[in-house]
């Protein structure tokens, strides 16, 4: 198949359209130089609904079989890492916690590194929410559901994933997350504006991660 253009779909990720695609690794579509002014602007490759990709042509490889033999190919799929921080309601580290991951092919048992950070891997396809167990506390994660931080849906998911929103991403820049964003700012050291300046948004990357 030759060349083609896709259009984003609200909760798809790279890693998913490229395993839709038949790739083995989403890079093949992240390094295209046709995309390479869109990935310029995505950190991690967090893809926005309605962003354009251009999905190169696939190169057909030529096996070898065993006549009258039964052949088995498997085709692995490209792997997607989730990486989670856990911190307390004052945003320090839970550190050396025993964590639960669970969902549609996967359940993992992991444990938490001094920083609060841990690794699982998770099902390219099929795999849309997951649930973290800490302790007694329950966490619920949908899956490739995060948008560009340039977009108000972006901004409120941070905010939320970072305790200060609890209001419904709407993708409307209203009072509510004025003030969230207000708050984010003074516990930062950052200008007091209500506005999700550059310099905001950066901040908002780096405590969240992407």
């Amino acid at each position: 198949m030759p060349a083609r253009q896709y259009t984003v779909k609200n909760g798809e990720d790279l890693f998913e359209i490229a395993a839709e695609c038949g790739f083995r690794s989403a890079d093949t579509i992240r390094d295209h130089a046709a995309n390479a002014e869109l990935m310029a602007d995505r950190n991690e490759g967090i893809l926005r609904p309605g962003d354009v990709l251009t999905i190169p042509e696939i190169e057909t490889d030529w096996l070898a079989l065993d006549a009258g033999k039964k052949n088995v190919f498997r085709r692995p799929g490209p792997p997607r890492l989730l990486k989670l921080r856990l911190v307390d309601d004052d945003g320090d580290p839970i550190a050396n916690e025993a964590v639960t991951v669970s969902g549609t092919g996967v359940q993992a048992d992991v444990t938490t590194d001094g920083a609060g950070c841990v690794e699982v891997e998770v099902p390219v396809r099929n795999c849309k929410s997951l649930l973290v167990t800490v302790g007694d506390r329950e966490i619920e994660l949908d899956v490739a559901d995060l948008d560009p931080v340039d977009s108000v849906t972006g901004v409120q998911a941070r905010l939320s994933n970072l305790g200060y929103f609890v209001g419904a991403r709407d993708d409307d820049y209203g009072e509510t997350t004025r003030a969230c964003v207000s708050e984010f700012q003074s516990d930062n050291q950052l200008p007091q504006t209500g506005v999700a300046c550059a310099m905001t948004r950066q901040k908002l990357v780096d405590k969240h991660g992407c």
